[in-house]
C-alpha cells in the first residue's frame, strides 16, 4: 500500500503546473487515445452522474471568409474542464458510450453570434463562434447553435472567461461579445 501511495505522489509531483503545459500533455494523450477508439466514457466526464455543461448542439465548420459552412450536425456536445467531448446525438447515449472525438477549448477566443445573417444562406441564431489554436488541431474555426439565446449565453460564459465588468484599455478586445461576424453585419431582432 505505501509503495502505491509513494507512486502516486511521485507522478504527481512530476506533473507540469504550467497550464499550457498541462493541456498540451493531456491534448497529445487524447490525440493518442482517439486512433485508437479509447476516449473517455461518458461515465468518466461526470462528477458523480452530473456534467459541467452538456446539451445536444448543431455544429458546422467554418470558411475562410467567416461564415459557416452548412450543414450544421447535430451531436451530444459535453465539456469537462477545457475540453470539449463529441457524442453520437442519435440512438441511447448510455454512461459507457465512448467519446468520438474531444476538442481542447484551452485558449480558444469565444465569441457569440444572436443572429447571423448572410443572404448567400438561411438566417442562424443563437450560435457560438469558437476560434481554437493549437498544434493538435491547428487552426480549427467552427460554429455551435444552442437551442436558446440563454443557452448560447450560459454556454459561452462556461467556455470562456467571464466577461469583465472593469472598463479595458484602448485596443484590448474581450474574448466574449455579441458581435456578428466581421464579413456579415448582424440583422436586428
Amino acid at each position: 500500500m505505501r509503495e502505491r501511495e509513494a507512486n502516486e505522489l511521485a507522478a504527481k509531483a512530476s506533473r507540469p503546473t504550467n497550464p499550457r503545459q498541462k493541456h498540451s500533455l493531456k491534448a497529445k494523450r487524447l490525440c493518442k487515445q482517439e486512433k485508437h477508439g479509447a476516449l473517455p466514457r461518458l461515465l468518466d466526464l461526470s462528477h458523480n452522474g452530473v456534467m459541467e455543461c452538456a446539451a445536444v448542439v448543431r455544429w458546422c465548420g467554418c470558411a475562410s471568409d467567416g461564415h459557416p459552412i452548412l450543414p450544421l450536425m447535430p451531436q451530444m456536445a459535453v465539456v469537462r474542464g477545457s475540453f470539449l467531448y463529441l457524442f453520437a446525438a442519435d440512438g441511447d447515449l448510455l454512461p459507457t458510450t465512448r467519446a468520438l472525438s474531444s476538442i481542447s477549448l484551452f485558449g480558444a477566443t469565444i465569441t457569440t453570434v444572436p443572429h447571423y445573417y448572410d443572404e448567400r444562406m438561411p438566417t442562424l441564431h443563437h450560435l457560438i463562434h469558437l476560434r481554437l489554436t493549437s498544434a493538435w488541431h491547428g487552426r480549427l474555426t467552427l460554429y455551435l447553435q444552442l437551442r436558446s439565446e440563454a443557452q448560447m449565453r450560459s454556454w459561452a460564459s462556461d467556455l470562456g472567461p467571464p466577461p469583465e465588468i472593469s472598463p479595458r484599455p484602448p485596443g484590448d478586445r474581450p474574448k466574449i461579445a455579441s458581435i456578428a461576424p466581421r464579413s456579415t453585419g448582424a440583422r436586428p431582432p
